[in-house]
C-alpha cells in the first residue's frame, strides 16, 4: 500500500506542480505574490521527486539503497516544513492585501516577497540538513515501511514540535481575520440596501398621499404634465446636439465596486479555509504521531500517505476559485495542441 500510494501521490505532485509552475510562468499580469505559489509549487515539485525513493528500500537491502532513501528521508522533512510554512506566506499575504490594501501596494515588492521565500528556505535547509548530517545514526530501517529519522533528543523533539503548531496558528489566525473582514462587508452592503429599500418605500407613501389629496380637492396634478415637460425638453437638448454635431450625455455607469470586492474576498476566503484545512488534516496526525510513537509502523505509514496527498492540493484549488490560472491553462492546452497536431 505504502509503494504504490507514494508512487501515485508524487507522480501526481510532479505533474500538479509542473503544470503550475509552467502557468504562473506563462501569467500575463505578474503580481508579487505569485513568487510564493512558484515558490510552494518548487518545493512541491521537489517532494513529488524525492518521494520516488521511498520505494528504493524495498529492492534490496544495500548501502547504495539505504543511503539513498535516508537522503530521500530527510529532504522529504525538510522540504515538508518548508511548503507548511508557504501556506502560511500565502495566506498572511491575502490577509494583508485585503485588510490594508495601500501599505501593501507600496511596501510589498518583488524583492521583498522573494527575500521572505528565501528566509523561509534557509530557516529549515541549513538546521536540517546539519542535523540529518551529524545525527546519521537515528535513521532506522523498518521492514514494513521505510526509514524513520527517530532522534528523540529532548532539544531536537521540541525544535520539532514547535513549527508545525506555529505554522497552524499563522494559518488558522490569517484566516480568521480574512473570515471577520468579508462577515463585516457583507453585513455593510446588507445594511446599506435595506436602507435603500426603506428610503424607497418612505418615497412611495409620500407621493400616494399627495396624489390622495389631489384627486380630493379635484385639482389636476401637475406631476406628470411636469414630468413629461421635462423628458420633452430633454430629448429636444439631446437631439439638438446631435444636430450640430455633438455628442448627447452619457447615462453613469454603475459601480459595483464593494459588491465586487466582496466576491473576491469570499473567493480568496474560501480557497485559504481549504488550504487551512487540508493543512490541519495533514500536519496534526503527523506531528502526534512523530513525537508520540515514531516506530508505529501502520501509524506512521498512514500519516505519511495522508500528508503527502496535501502536495497535489493547490491545483484543485487554483483551478476552482481563480479564473486567471483557468484562463492561462487553457492558453497553454491550445499553445500545445497546435504544436502536437
Amino acid at each position: 500500500m505504502v509503494v504504490w500510494g507514494s508512487l501515485t501521490i508524487s507522480v501526481l505532485s510532479i505533474f500538479s506542480n509542473g503544470l503550475n509552475i509552467i502557468v504562473f510562468h506563462n501569467w500575463k499580469q505578474k503580481e508579487p505574490f505569485l513568487t510564493y505559489h512558484i515558490s510552494l509549487s518548487i518545493g512541491e515539485l521537489l517532494l513529488g521527486v524525492f518521494g520516488l525513493f521511498v520505494p528504493v528500500q524495498y529492492l534490496t537491502v544495500t548501502t547504495i539503497n539505504m543511503q539513498a532513501f535516508e537522503t530521500a528521508n530527510g529532504a522529504i522533512m525538510i522540504l515538508s516544513a518548508i511548503t507548511n510554512f508557504h501556506f502560511c506566506l500565502v495566506s498572511i499575504d491575502r490577509w494583508l492585501s485585503v485588510e490594508y490594501p495601500i501599505w501593501y501596494r507600496n511596501r510589498v515588492t518583488p524583492p521583498v516577497v522573494v527575500a521572505a521565500c528565501l528566509v523561509v528556505w534557509l530557516n529549515f535547509v541549513v538546521p536540517f540538513s546539519v542535523v540529518f548530517a551529524v545525527y546519521r545514526h537515528s535513521f532506522y530501517f523498518l521492514c514494513n515501511f521505510g526509514t524513520l529519522f527517530t532522534l528523540q533528543e529532548t532539544w531536537w523533539v521540541v525544535y520539532l514540535g514547535m513549527w508545525n503548531p506555529t505554522a497552524i496558528l499563522l494559518l488558522a489566525a490569517a484566516q480568521l481575520r480574512l473570515c471577520y473582514i468579508a462577515i463585516k462587508a457583507r453585513l455593510r452592503i446588507s445594511l446599506r440596501r435595506q436602507q435603500c429599500q426603506v428610503y424607497a418605500d418612505e418615497t412611495n407613501r409620500n407621493l400616494t398621499f399627495v396624489a390622495d389629496l389631489s384627486s380630493e380637492f379635484q385639482v389636476e396634478s401637475s406631476f406628470p404634465q411636469s414630468g413629461k415637460a421635462v423628458s420633452v425638453q430633454e430629448d429636444a437638448t439631446v437631439s439638438g446636439l446631435r444636430n450640430r454635431g455633438g455628442k448627447a450625455p452619457e447615462k453613469s455607469p454603475v459601480r459595483r465596486g464593494p459588491r465586487t470586492l466582496l466576491n473576491l474576498m469570499v473567493k480568496t476566503v474560501w480557497a485559504g479555509l481549504l488550504v487551512a484545512i487540508v493543512g490541519i488534516i495533514c500536519i496534526v496526525p503527523s506531528t502526534v504521531a512523530y513525537i508520540t510513537d515514531p516506530l508505529n509502523v501502520v501509524l506512521q505509514a498512514s500519516c505519511f500517505l495522508v500528508f503527502s496527498a496535501r502536495n497535489i492540493t493547490p491545483f484543485f484549488i487554483y483551478l476552482a476559485f481563480y479564473r486567471e490560472y483557468r484562463i492561462s491553462l487553457r492558453s497553454l492546452w491550445n499553445s500545445i495542441s497546435r504544436w502536437v497536431l
